[in-house]
């Protein structure tokens, strides 16, 4: 390695490695799990590293950092992308957590700010690998940091409202519970109220066919006096 070209490559290799390296442990702190991904990626360009330092020509050890540079800025990309990737999904849990509160009584500019993952979402979506090649980290890492800082915000000023949310939330039940009891004393009394009107209905039409009977039975006994009374007069 004794050509200068080379050395002035391998400084710059370290300076993206030291890059991905800080994103990765950045992850692997607050997601508490091992990103396979970009941590593959700094295998790959350790690998082609170690194959440029044994090397005996120039061409082939400047090939060999050349991939290991590709493989170093993939490794840099894959973890702005799992970052970005981890902290809007917190937004996400935190917006369907709370969907039932109104938390702008607790947190200010509480709903435009969670409604901001779809922005990042959409954000990170918008690029590709293809990024890397351009060096476009900058950028990438202002807007994940933005991210980061929104997510730990919302969590820090969550957790000092959440006496105060956890209060509304018990009078939401309570009032839930009370809705429900509500409705259903009414439809009991709904009910009730049909079955006595149906039982009262039945027995009215029961009453009117028993004296119709009752009536037909004293026309029919009658009749054979009043025809005695006929023959007597005639």
């Amino acid at each position: 390695m004794q050509n200068q070209v080379i050395a002035t490559k391998l400084k710059e290799l370290h300076n993206f490695y030291a890059k991905a390296e800080k994103i990765i442990k950045k992850i692997q702190i607050d997601s508490t799990k091992l990103d396979i991904p970009p941590v593959n990626e700094l295998r790959y360009a350790g690998r082609h590293i170690l194959n440029a330092l044994v090397g005996d020509n120039e061409e082939y050890c400047l090939s060999e950092l050349a991939q290991a540079e590709d493989h170093l800025k993939r490794s840099i990309f894959d973890g702005l992308e799992l970052a970005h990737i981890y902290y809007f999904s917190i937004l996400f849990k935190i917006k369907e957590q709370y969907k039932y509160i109104n938390m702008s009584l607790f947190i200010k500019d509480y709903y435009s700010r969670v409604s901001k993952a779809d922005d990042f979402k959409d954000y990170i979506k918008s690029k590709d690998r293809t990024d890397h090649i351009n060096n476009n980290f900058d950028e990438i890492e202002r807007n994940l940091n933005d991210l980061i800082k929104l997510v730990k915000e919302l969590e820090k000023e969550i957790r000092e409202a959440s006496p105060a949310i956890k209060k509304s939330r018990n009078r939401e039940r309570i009032r839930t519970a009370f809705q429900i009891f509500a409705v259903i004393i009414a439809v009991s009394a709904l009910i009730v109220a049909i079955y006595f009107g149906i039982t009262k209905m039945l027995g009215s039409k029961h009453n009117k066919g028993t004296n119709a009977n009752s009536n037909g039975t004293t026309q029919s006994a009658s009749m054979p006096g009043a025809l005695n009374n006929s023959k007597d007069s005639m």
